[in-house]
């Protein structure tokens, strides 16, 4: 049986951020669309992976929690 540590399941997560930053990016452009509407695409992109590594810093880990934080630092 394979067994997956906590640690491990923490280093995924932080692997898989850059992938999620676009998500990311999306939602905020299409539910915070004033917050982020001085920013171009590559800008936004770099700020929501800075928050995500944030949240994570915070211990955040689901993609709601994740979502929540960058949002609200926006």
């Amino acid at each position: 049986m394979l067994t997956v540590g906590r640690g491990q399941l923490s280093a995924l997560l932080d692997a898989s951020l850059p992938g999620l930053a676009a998500g990311t990016a999306d939602y905020l452009r299409a539910l915070h669309g004033e917050a982020v509407s001085g920013l171009d695409e590559a800008l936004l992109l770099r700020r929501t992976l800075a928050g995500l590594r944030r949240a994570r810093g915070w211990g955040f880990e689901t993609r709601f929690g994740l979502n929540l934080f960058v949002a609200l630092m926006f």
